[in-house]
């Protein structure tokens, strides 16, 4: 799915820019024969105007104005030209410029063929020649010159822009071909999250299943005996199933935060929720002899939600008596500002860096030996929870202070 994913991202990148070249192609080579056209007629025009016979032109134009080449003077077109005067009745009377490299008959063969273009401006001779007639008093005067080199410069400038294009295309599919790499990455890492998700579920799930399984086979095959005597099978039985309810549960909890896009918000007084959550919590962390030390700031109020909020605070406080060591403390601070408030939860034990980033994963647990009853969702949950809130909660850690997580919600 990744490499489809790949391939059509280069696809439609490519489509794209292959679109924008083309068109600028197609552009460039309009603009470079209507470029050359006027270049041509300019300089066709340019040796009429030079000829003697120039002023008997009718309803003459005003000189045309050629730019100096290094403050000279442009005497002589830049391409060779010749001029041919034909009077009234389609008879050629002079010849300007051809000496004797042109044939008499091939001259009244293009001029024939111009007149029967019955355009001011085009070319004979199976397009080897271009020309431009201006009708005179006497008759016309039609300038010739050759199309090869306007069509040599128009070839040249055209076949040079189509490298340039096609070299950009093969820069613009090796970028396209790095930014693909780049754009699967989330998805790349979600799909393996995904994976990573279903074989975590399906190993959670497993073992309850193989014990229920299994008890129900001894109890089939004590089918004789009475229901005091399989007791032990049966409350086996009833544990496992808790277990898979409260992985069912935490999952649903899951896709639940993940889904929240904002929740139902109240003034709540963050001071007295975070209070009753500690002593709800202090019976168990007294039977682990762990001692609950907080820095409650009174009357911290929020605008937020209460059941994400002491869902938040109970995961921090059951994760923490969890990893504390017998007879340390764990230390609860809340505080706030104008503009935020923050809930520090720091326990002793200590996270190494490079498992640091992964507290917040799914399924993930510090131990992974996945001897104790939590499947590694309460953090993940917690961290959805404080996202759907319009908060963040971080976790630092350091061999001497332990680790510590930090709530830090906005003042709506």
């Amino acid at each position: 799915m990744i490499k489809r994913l790949k391939r059509r991202f280069i696809l439609v990148n490519m489509t794209i820019v292959t679109t924008i070249v083309a068109c600028l192609f197609a552009i460039v080579c309009i603009f470079t024969v209507n470029s050359q056209k006027e270049q041509n007629l300019k300089y066709l025009e340019l040796s009429i105007m030079r000829s003697e016979h120039a002023d008997s032109i009718i309803g003459q134009a005003p000189p045309i104005n050629v730019p100096d080449i290094e403050g000279e003077g442009f005497d002589m077109p830049p391409i060779y030209t010749f001029l041919v005067f034909v009077d009234k009745n389609g008879k050629v009377t002079k010849l300007e410029g051809g000496g004797e490299i042109v044939k008499q008959d091939f001259i009244k063969a293009i001029v024939s063929e111009a007149f029967e273009n019955e355009d001011y401006y085009g070319e004979v001779d199976d397009g080897r020649l271009m020309y431009l007639m201006k009708e005179t008093r006497g008759g016309s005067i039609i300038s010739f010159a050759s199309t090869e080199p306007s069509d040599e410069y128009v070839s040249s400038t055209i076949l040079l822009f189509l490298f340039l294009c096609l070299g950009s295309l093969v820069l613009f599919f090796i970028i396209s071909e790095r930014l693909a790499h780049y754009a699967v990455m989330p998805v790349k890492k979600a799909w393996e999250n995904q994976k990573q998700f279903v074989a975590d579920v399906s190993h959670d799930l497993k073992t309850p299943l193989t014990v229920i399984l299994a008890n129900n086979d001894i109890i089939n095959s004590h089918s004789e005996e009475n229901v005091s005597s399989q007791q032990k099978w049966l409350d086996s039985t009833c544990e496992e199933a808790l277990k898979m309810k409260a992985l069912v549960t935490q999952m649903l909890d899951l896709a639940k935060s993940e889904n929240a896009v904002s929740m139902a918000v109240a003034p709540l007084n963050l001071s007295e929720l975070t209070e009753r959550e500690i002593l709800h919590l202090e019976p168990i962390a007294f039977e682990k002899q762990i001692a609950i030390c907080s820095s409650i700031s009174p009357g911290v109020t929020v605008n937020t939600n209460e059941e994400a909020f002491l869902r938040i605070v109970q995961t921090l406080l059951d994760n923490a008596i969890k990893y504390s060591k017998k007879g340390k403390k764990i230390r609860v601070s809340l505080a706030g500002d104008r503009q935020r408030v923050y809930l520090y939860v720091n326990n002793s034990s200590y996270i190494e860096e490079e498992k640091l980033s992964h507290v917040f994963e799914r399924f993930w647990r510090e131990d992974s030996s996945r001897s104790d009853d939590s499947h590694g969702l309460g953090l993940a949950i917690a961290k959805n929870l404080a996202n759907s809130l319009n908060g963040d909660l971080t976790v630092k850690s350091n061999p001497v202070e332990g680790t510590t997580f930090m709530l830090t919600l906005k003042r709506r």
